[in-house]
């Protein structure tokens, strides 16, 4: 049986028209194989998070899922909005998330292939 690895997001999209601002809503809707919380934050020493990117499998092991509160500057998060003063820019933003998106679930898809799911070892009693 092929283990598959499935990252579901949802974008929405809002706009303020009294501000004329743009924002642009990321959350993992869907997930299997892999944990929901793909979006890498980098808390300041002024308690301000900032998206950093999406995660690479590497980053998914190091960095904790929600926890902002541990000491450790990078964490974790599902969802996270982020505001725009023009459209082209959450549309860039947007489509840069949906390819980094994809690269981590096909990165993560080659790590899982290479791990065996059944093996077969026969032991002797004399060496």
């Amino acid at each position: 049986m092929e283990l598959l690895v499935i990252i579901e997001a949802k974008f929405s999209f809002e706009q303020d028209l009294e501000s004329n601002k743009f924002t642009l809503t990321t959350e993992i809707v869907r997930n299997e194989l892999i944990d929901s919380e793909v979006f890498v934050f980098q808390r300041d020493l002024n308690g301000v998070d900032t998206f950093c990117a999406v995660a690479t499998p590497i980053q998914m092991s190091e960095f904790l899922a929600n926890v902002p509160d541990t000491g450790e500057p990078f964490f974790r998060v599902d969802k996270f909005t982020l505001e725009f003063d023009k459209l082209s820019d959450l549309i860039e933003v947007r489509e840069t998330l949906k390819r980094d998106i994809q690269q981590l679930a096909i990165d993560t898809q080659i790590i899982l292939d290479e791990v065996p799911t059944e093996e077969s070892i026969t032991f002797f009693g004399k060496p």
